[in-house]
């Protein structure tokens, strides 16, 4: 997969999970699959071996498969011969594997345990994830339907019967009576009770309750996921730091305000100050929205959900 460069031997370019981790992916070009409540549909990727922007279509879809933890996802992303990646014998779908081990998470790619390495044009991937307690097969099938090589897009049919409420096949679906049933736990009707049951009802009760708000929850996700109760800020689709959701209010008043407060040679006008957020970002906030935005820089990190996502905390630097 390596290519000759002026340089020596060159490439491939990051994969789609850490080009997520590290904020290189437009926030709205990349899906959580079913959080919208469908499970079956086609998708259009945009290869990422090219600029984002001279594309259009999505760029990273993630697949849920634990009920426990919508951090392990399988990842779909297309990649074409182009730029980092012109070592790609072809165009074609790739298929990661996200799954925590310990304290932090790995990717693996996985379409490379069948006998071809990448996903073409008419091919398919399916990986079963058990029955549930209902003896339903859960599965996730994903097909690649078309390749356009000079438009750089492939259109992937994504099918998903994982479902996070359900109870698996080696558990026991009890009902609880209307007592059990009370504040803070109204939204729980039963729980999965393991054949070794070894935990209390209580226990149980609120693993349920996560998973029954397990896309409900997910006011953000993927790598750059937040802590409870933070949202993206996003200024621009890049802007994956984490704050308070009062604060997008502000922003957006910001920014819609922006006009009222340039001079006439465009430069904000006192006692505003270019906002700063991040290389490019201009607009006319007042000091102390300025040096708010400066904190919330500094301290990303205590706001995201994973931040050590990728093999624990690097250490360089520190």
């Amino acid at each position: 997969m390596m290519h000759p460069s002026p340089y020596g031997l060159s490439g491939p370019g990051l994969n789609g999970p850490h080009l997520d981790y590290l904020g290189w992916l437009p926030m709205d070009r990349t899906v959580y699959f079913g959080r919208d409540g469908r499970n079956n549909y086609t998708l259009r990727f945009s290869s990422m071996s090219v600029p984002h922007k001279r594309t259009m279509g999505w760029l990273l879809a993630l697949i849920p498969y634990d009920r426990d933890d919508p951090a392990n996802v399988y990842t779909v992303e297309f990649r074409t011969p182009t730029n980092f990646d012109s070592g790609l014998k072809q165009a074609a779908v790739v298929i990661h594997r996200i799954q925590r081990v310990g304290s932090s998470y790995y990717s693996m790619i996985v379409t490379h345990s069948h006998e071809y390495y990448e996903l073409l044009e008419g091919t398919e991937w399916v990986n079963f994830l058990g029955f549930d307690s209902e003896n339903k097969y859960q599965y996730i099938r994903i097909r690649v339907e078309r390749i356009n090589r000079r438009a750089h897009y492939a259109d992937v049919r994504i099918i998903s019967t994982f479902n996070p409420v359900a109870c698996r096949s080696f558990e026991q679906k009890k009902l609880l009576g209307d007592q059990e049933q009370r504040s803070p736990d109204l939204d729980v009707q039963y729980i999965c009770v393991p054949r070794s049951h070894s935990n209390e009802d209580d226990f149980l009760m609120q693993k349920q309750r996560k998973r029954n708000r397990f896309y409900e929850d997910l006011q953000t996700y993927g790598m750059n996921a937040c802590a409870d109760s933070k949202v993206w800020r996003a200024i621009d689709q890049y802007d994956y730091v984490c704050v308070d959701q009062q604060r997008v209010s502000t922003i957006q008043e910001d920014n819609e305000l922006d006009e009222f407060r340039r001079t006439t040679d465009n430069d904000c006008m006192s006692p505003f100050v270019s906002r700063g957020a991040f290389i490019g970002d201009e607009v006319c906030v007042s000091e102390e929205e300025r040096q708010q935005i400066k904190l919330e820089n500094a301290m990303q990190h205590s706001a995201m959900r994973y931040y050590a996502f990728f093999n624990g905390q690097d250490s360089v630097g520190a």
